[in-house]
């Protein structure tokens, strides 16, 4: 498999500054002279001089050891500043208060930068650990939770510790390294695996999955599923922990960049964007402009510290070698977002303030009092965030005026994480001292580097308003909610630095049709990617006659050899979990499920292969055990089953709701509606028609209409689907009887000529009963939905065997609902054979609710242009077999 190879920046750098890397030395002695234009930089000629191609910190690390070695030095930079990713903002903050929106931390393992700040004057002050933990909606202090008074809600933690909970899992392979240098070929093989796989491997469970996810996302771009395991065990001799000594420069980490390059006696050029460099055995000659002119200079030595991704699109001549070149190209780059907000008072040094600093599971991810050694009362509090949440936040663009939304999917107001048993915060009153209020700032901080001469992006003031208490202030009213937060964060002080691709999308919108498990996820992400979508559905979301409008649904790993199957529930495992958490409500229940058989078949030996292979719990039990774990199941007729703990149970319609909820917090648009195919312009839709009578236009369509699918395009969908219909029955539990009950008893499956499956009763709605095998084909806007009596005596007549208890109580509810079965069972998701703007998305095939925020997301990325799975795309594409007529 190939992977992401990501190094996080500080170790980057520490390593740049280390070996003062050269893409090649000339050595070859020539002098040093202007060509094509006379250049006003007054290079030196002679042997020992050296050009240095970038001002950030390698660049300017380099230039000054060199200079200490007696060479002279010149150093081209495109920017108008030096320090490259050493971003310190100033401006927008009142009292000469700043923030570092860029490279924050020196600790104490970075040697080259402490010798350079103690050679510069330049002080390093100890910044301000961890002092409080806020995750899965549990507040800790870190004082008691190191001393083991309190443990985090996370299945298989040790007590006292927030970081590095996946190192019990690592220790094995950590044993086998006995000289960093010299790798066993076992720990080799692990550059094949992803973080998640190893882990997965050596046995760890979700939970530290999920927690390494968050942790890890305070301080790399790195994410598991695509970082290589082999760099995960290599450094993890040397990880983060909550006690790591960290540091920052007083005043501001510009000043090192700053100091370094006065160090150089004026012998930075500044507006230099490199185009060319042209080499030779007898030196190099590097091509860049200059006041609107292309110059060059000739060097017998040169030290290129340019980013990658810059060095990328700079013409080399003659290329550099191949290994080389395959290195600068496929050099990974990842995602982080920071938000800087200034508040008029500094309300987390008060009493019932939870922390300073915070690590949160949230979008926040680690929220922080920046200001610590700058003066009051005003102060800055900041938050960090890295992976797929920046990710998303980058997307956002200038389409609608739509620049300042920003997107809040697990995010928090940080005052009602900071603060015990309090609403929206503290009141924040209009600042009467300073015009313009209270200064918000949201930088993307984004890793892929701007073009060569792009400058420092200027920040768009907030049209200002009169504040409530008749001063200057950013917003209307005198409390700070939660999505007010990010839209202060994000609009009113302007969106920094749009990455090029976002900016230059031409104004994207969607519009999804259907709002059940497929369709409200992709809107939702597509959504929080940043485009403007509208959700559109006939009868609304969780509506009875959807395909995902059921009270319940199974989530199951166990896929026989569907290993596909396997990997995106272990992924829609940690997503239904996370969005509980955001969204406040119960989605989840852990009930386990028993796959039921005469005997042991090729069937279960597949699912247990699979189970085995991802590290998913599972156990064989015999009819003695089931007799012993669960006396009220008679076993008759079961030779065998197999035990999946974690799988579970989801609330179908709930989740469908919420889900469309969460969707128009974050500024979606829903309609009522049922939609048809619009106006066409060449090989694209320009809009669709509502039953209203009015159309909706957009640069996107993605149709995830379930059975409605083979309505809505009758020829491209001809033999694609068949709609069977299923019969569901909730029968009574005897009074007082709680065996048949969450967390009782588990799901069931039985998959013999019986036939049957079901689950405990949830909620009290009863105990679930669904036969299974119906092949009557269903319309889902006319059939009524009334069960067969064939049913009712089949669902009886099971439940009269199996679980005796029952065979008297009556049937509680019924109800009739149907599946999308695609011809080979997997998903659809494919573009419309002649609209290259019209994705079909469907073919659940009775497994897809549970998939639904993960597929979510590979639609939205596949509409929006950013699949990362292409292996996928024939595994999900329209076939050419059908269905028989």
């Amino acid at each position: 498999m190939t992977l992401a190879r990501r190094m996080d920046r500080r170790t980057f750098l520490s390593e740049t500054g280390k070996t003062l890397v050269a893409s090649w030395t000339a050595v070859a002695a020539a002098s040093v002279e202007p060509s094509i234009a006379e250049s006003p930089a007054n290079v030196s000629s002679g042997s020992r001089q050296v050009l240095v191609l970038g001002a950030g910190l390698a660049g300017l690390a380099a230039a000054y050891e060199l200079k200490k070695a007696g060479y002279g030095v010149t150093v081209l930079e495109a920017r108008t500043r030096p320090g490259g990713r050493v971003l310190t903002y100033r401006d927008p903050f009142a009292d000469g208060l700043y923030a570092e929106m860029g490279a924050e931390y020196v600790d104490s393992t970075d040697e080259y930068d402490h010798r350079f700040c103690q050679e510069l004057g330049l002080k390093v002050m100890t910044a301000k650990l961890y002092d409080a933990i806020f995750v899965r909606g549990q507040r800790f202090k870190m004082a008691s939770f190191k001393q083991n008074k309190e443990k985090l809600p996370y299945a298989g933690t040790e007590g006292g510790r927030l970081f590095g909970q996946e190192a019990a899992y690592l220790r094995r392979l950590l044993a086998l390294i006995a000289d960093p240098e010299k790798l066993p070929p076992e720990i080799l093989k692990l550059d094949n695996l992803s973080v998640v796989e190893l882990l997965l491997q050596e046995g760890a469970p979700q939970d530290i999955i999920a927690l390494y996810t968050y942790t890890q996302a305070t301080e790399s771009t790195a994410r598991p599923p695509e970082m290589s395991a082999l760099h995960m065990v290599r450094s993890h001799r040397r990880s983060f922990s909550e006690d790591t000594d960290e540091g920052r420069i007083l005043g501001g980490n510009d000043q090192l960049p700053k100091a370094l390059a006065r160090s150089l006696s004026g012998q930075v050029l500044y507006n230099r964007p490199v185009r060319r460099i042209a080499h030779d055995p007898e030196g190099a000659e590097v091509f860049f402009e200059e006041g609107g002119l292309l110059r060059s200079l000739r060097t017998p030595r040169l030290v290129v510290a340019i980013p990658f991704k810059v060095l990328r699109d700079i013409e080399v001549a003659p290329s550099f070698s191949p290994a080389k070149t395959k290195c600068i190209a496929t050099l990974a780059y990842g995602h982080v977002m920071k938000i800087a907000m200034q508040y008029e008072r500094r309300f987390w040094d008060e009493p019932d303030s939870l922390g300073q600093r915070v690590f949160t599971d949230t979008m926040l991810r680690r929220v922080y009092h920046f200001s610590v050694d700058q003066p009051g009362p005003r102060g800055i509090l900041m938050s960090f965030t890295s992976g797929a949440d920046a990710e998303a936040l980058g997307w956002l663009t200038e389409a609608g005026g739509r620049r300042g939304q920003v997107l809040e999917r697990r995010s928090l107001d940080p005052r009602q994480l900071l603060l015990r048993g309090r609403g929206p915060g503290p009141r924040l009153p209009a600042d009467r001292r300073r015009p313009g209020g209270p200064r918000a700032l949201r930088r993307r901080a984004h890793l892929d580097p701007p073009r060569l001469d792009e400058r420092r992006p200027r920040i768009r003031r907030p049209r200002r308003r009169r504040g409530p208490e008749g001063g200057r202030g950013l917003m209307p009213a005198d409390r700070l909610d939660r999505r007010s937060f990010l839209k202060v964060a994000g609009a009113q002080a302007g969106v920094l630095a749009l990455s090029r691709r976002a900016s230059a999308q031409p104004s994207p919108e969607a519009v999804v049709v259907g709002a059940g498990a497929f369709g409200g996820w992709t809107a939702l992400w597509l959504r929080e990617m940043g485009w403007p979508v509208t959700l559109i559905d006939a009868y609304g979301p969780g509506n009875s006659r959807a395909s995902s409008g059921g009270e319940t649904r199974q989530i199951r790993a166990g896929y026989e050899d569907r290993q596909l199957n396997t990997r995106w529930v272990l992924e829609a495992f940690d997503r239904w979990k996370a969005r509980e958490a955001e969204w406040g409500r119960r989605l989840f229940h852990e009930t386990g499920r028993l796959l039921l058989a005469p005997e042991w078949n090729r069937s279960l030996e597949t699912t247990k292969a699979a189970l085995d292979k991802y590290r998913v719990p599972n156990e064989r039990l015999s009819p003695d055990e089931l007799r012993r774990r669960y006396p009220q199941m008679n076993p008759e007729g079961i030779g065998v089953a197999l035990f999946e703990p974690t799988t579970g149970v989801l609330k179908a319609r709930e989740g469908c709701i919420a889900v469309a909820e969460a969707f128009q917090k974050k500024g979606g648009r829903f309609r009522i509606g049922r939609a048809t195919l619009g106006r066409r312009s060449g090989s694209r839709l320009t809009d669709v028609a509502l039953s209203d009578g009015t159309s909706i236009a957009a640069s996107s369509f993605v149709f995830a209409c379930g059975p409605w699918l083979a309505k809505v395009f009758p020829d491209v969908m001809k033999g694609k689907l068949f709609t069977p219909r299923r019969d569901v029955f909730f029968f009574g539990t005897p009074p007082g009887d709680d065996r048949f009950s969450y967390p009782n008893f588990p799901n069931y499956s039985e998959d013999d000529s019986l036939g049957y499956y079901g689950f405990p009763s949830i909620d009290h709605r009863g105990f679930k009963v669904c036969p299974v095998g119906e092949k009557t084909a269903f319309d889902p806007d006319t059939d009524e939905r009334l069960v067969s009596p064939y049913q009712v005596k089949r669902a009886r007549d099971y439940v009269a065997l199996r679980f005796p208890a029952l065979k008297d109580q009556p049937v509680v509810e019924s109800r009739v609902c149907q599946l999308e079965m695609s011809v080979d069972e997997h998903f659809i998701v494919d573009r419309h054979p002649a609209l290259e703007n019209v994705w079909l998305v469907g073919g659940g095939s009775g497994h897809g609710y549970k998939h639904g925020p993960v597929l979510g997301e590979y639609v939205a990325r596949r509409v929006i242009g950013q699949d990362k799975n292409p292996e996928l795309e024939p595994v999900f594409r329209l076939k050419a077999q059908a269905f028989p007529a």
